[in-house]
Formats: C-alpha cells, sequence, structure tokens
C-alpha cells in the first residue's frame, strides 16, 4: 500500500501491510464461424482480499478516525475489479476490407484509501469499440477506429484527498475520480516496412 510519508500528494512509499490472497480464474474461448467471421470471448474473476485485520492510515477518509481506517479478513483490495469480460469479433468482407467491434466491461472497485471496503465502489462500465481496415496492397491500409462508441461516462481510478485545499474552501468533497476515455476517433494510413 502507499504510505504518506509528508504533507505533499504523493509523497511517501510503497510497503507490504498485511497478508492478501488472489484467487480466481481466467477463461478464454476464440474461434470462427464461417471463413469471414472470427471472435474472441475472454472473461477474468479475482477475488484480492486481505487476508488479515489491521489499520491503515487514510486521513482523508471520510469513515476514518484518528486518521485511521479498520480493515478485516476479506475485505477487498482496492482498484482491482472482480470481474472482466472482454469480447471481439473481426468481419471479412473481402480479401482487403475488414470491420471489427469490442467490448470491455468491467465490475466496480472500492477506492484507493478503502482498503476496509467501507463506502461504495466505482460504478462498474462497458465500452464498445469498432475499426475498420481497408487494405491498399501487401504493405500498406487505411484504417479507422472509434473507442467508446457509445461515449459512455466512466471512473478507472478513485481516492480520497483535500479537495478545498486544492479547488478551493467550497469543495468538500473527498472523493477524487479519473475519468475514462471519452469517445474518440481515428482515421489513418499504415505502411508496414
Amino acid at each position: 500500500l502507499f504510505i504518506s510519508a509528508g504533507a505533499l500528494t504523493n509523497e511517501g512509499f510503497f510497503d507490504n501491510v498485511g497478508e492478501t490472497r488472489r484467487d480466481g480464474f481466467e477463461a478464454n474461448l476464440a474461434g470462427a464461424a464461417g471463413e469471414r467471421l472470427t471472435w474472441s470471448l475472454d472473461y477474468t474473476y479475482l477475488d484480492a482480499t486481505f487476508r488479515e485485520d489491521f489499520a491503515v492510515m487514510s486521513p482523508n477518509h471520510p469513515e476514518a478516525v484518528a486518521g485511521e481506517i479498520a480493515v478485516e479478513r476479506g475485505d477487498r483490495l482496492p482498484l482491482i475489479p472482480q470481474q472482466l469480460l472482454k469480447a471481439g469479433m473481426r468481419f471479412t468482407v473481402t480479401n482487403a476490407l475488414t470491420f471489427g467491434a469490442d467490448v470491455l466491461t468491467s465490475s466496480g472497485a472500492f477506492f484507493r484509501g478503502d482498503e476496509g471496503n467501507l463506502l461504495e465502489e466505482l460504478d462498474g462500465y462497458s465500452v464498445v469499440s469498432l475499426r475498420a481496415e481497408y487494405r491498399l496492397g501487401e504493405r500498406a491500409s487505411l484504417f479507422a477506429s472509434i473507442d467508446n462508441l457509445l461515449d459512455e461516462e466512466y471512473e478507472t481510478f478513485g481516492l480520497f484527498g483535500q479537495a478545498d485545499a486544492v479547488l478551493g474552501d467550497e469543495f468538500d468533497e473527498p472523493y477524487f475520480v479519473g475519468p475514462g476515455a471519452p469517445r474518440a476517433a481515428w482515421v489513418g494510413f499504415r505502411i508496414e516496412l
């Protein structure tokens, strides 16, 4: 865990705090439906938990007592989603033209600083992406892609901090989140040497 070692944001070090366990499994399937369609499906279940009771510093946690929160055996490690699902497909229209789609789904995760799992998790999310490629020969192609097609608003990271010290006295919520990437599109030309 990150151990604060000063008044500056992110001043400190990482240290082992208590025993942990990561149990889970991964399943991967891939195949084809005819000659033109290929697909893949990847699923991960990860139960990452603390294996002993201890107290940890979390001075900005809303439920901290004297700057600490209690962690109990079985509490989940922060920022690690329990479930991830990735699915993809690729359709070959002609020898030159292909289309593809991907879906990434993640369950929620606890904020860093909430090792005791005392508050709500970050929400889970799903993101859809599309891509197309047109080959101009053996070494050149045009491509286009759209990430986060549905413009899903989601967070991939969360921690507690002193909002008033960073943003001003009118901000008092201690929640800081890292937003996921919004919808984005690219068009390009690729040459393989």
